[in-house]
């Protein structure tokens, strides 16, 4: 039987020369893709759903995939699939429209459900990493809000920025993998989580949902809310009058309506997500304290420890220390 490195290292029928330093090459890549596969299985299972535009998201794989220097054929997706270059680089054709994904790009590749004529290629091994999402469609809306974020991959070529905090949030996910000296795959699977929930509202955010004019739900009007509210986490004040020119709705009535569903008014509610978020940047990652403090809209890292003391009765410090404990 012949070896995966007496195959590489011999020549085709039609000449081809496959060299020794591409042999180990590509037996290093496939141990550690087998391993890093290993783990994701663990991981996956601490992996939770995340809400996008009142959808509710899953996610059923995630995978690294070597790529050798071939050609994948057209297929159909019946997922969301995001992409992410580990290693090397590759070339995506979709429609016609061609996009090269890179490593140091930063640059993500989405594909939508029902996205058509997919082509991959790449001249030498590339490494990428995969997530499969789950997005069961039931209503209209639904099905309209797709279509949407199917035009605009296409507008965009299938190709997205990484950066901001999902960007800082993939970063952790990548880097805490076991392999690496990361922690437990518990930990590992919220990062997940929180990153492709922080790429879908900053990339997607823009797409806005159907007129609430086609809905007669306080509950519809209420999710609405939410999703706007996450747009000001990052700043120091909030008001519910900022959400007045979307709804075409008074403050007062938006906060009754709000508090009526919630138990909680609006900026109550926005001052809970906004603390949820400091202290899973906190917790979760090694960022900077103040790089959080900026993400977050604070003036100064001092007002930010302030703000964490009073809150959560213990100083930045003291929380990160706790989770490594």
């Amino acid at each position: 039987m012949v070896s995966i490195r007496q195959f590489w290292s011999c020549r085709s029928s039609v000449g081809v020369f496959m060299s020794e330093s591409f042999s180990n090459a590509y037996l290093k890549l496939e141990e550690k893709r087998k391993s890093l596969n290993a783990l994701l299985l663990s991981v996956l299972k601490h992996v939770p759903s995340f809400k996008f535009r009142g959808l509710t998201l899953s996610v059923p794989s995630m995978m690294f995939d070597l790529m050798q220097p071939y050609t994948v054929g057209e297929h159909q997706h019946g997922e969301f699939e995001v992409t992410i270059c580990e290693w090397g680089e590759y070339l995506n054709t979709s429609d016609g429209v061609v996009s090269i994904f890179r490593k140091d790009a930063h640059s993500v590749l989405v594909m939508p459900p029902a996205t058509l004529h997919r082509r991959e290629y790449t001249k030498r091994l590339t490494l990428n990493l995969t997530f499969h999402i789950n997005v069961p469609v039931v209503e209209l809306h639904e099905k309209r809000l797709l279509e949407e974020i199917q035009n605009l991959c296409a507008q965009k070529k299938f190709k997205f920025p990484l950066d901001g905090l999902s960007a800082i949030l993939f970063r952790q996910f990548r880097n805490q993998l076991p392999l690496w000296g990361g922690r437990d795959p518990a930990t590992v699977g919220l990062l997940a989580a929180a990153f492709l929930s922080a790429f879908f509202h900053s990339i997607f955010g823009e797409i806005e949902p159907p007129p609430l004019t086609h809905f007669d739900s306080q509950d519809f009007l209420v999710e609405q809310i939410k999703l706007r509210v996450q747009k000001y986490l990052n700043g120091k004040y909030f008001s519910e009058e900022y959400l007045q020119s979307n709804f075409n709705l008074s403050a007062n009535y938006l906060n009754r309506i709000f508090r009526d569903r919630t138990g909680m008014s609006i900026r109550r509610y926005w001052q809970q997500q906004r603390l949820l978020l400091l202290r899973s940047l906190i917790e979760n990652t090694d960022t900077k304290f103040c790089e959080i403090a900026r993400i977050l809209g604070f003036c100064n890292p001092a007002q930010f420890s302030a703000y964490t003391r009073h809150h959560t009765g213990k100083s930045p410090s003291e929380l990160r220390q706790a989770t490594l404990r």
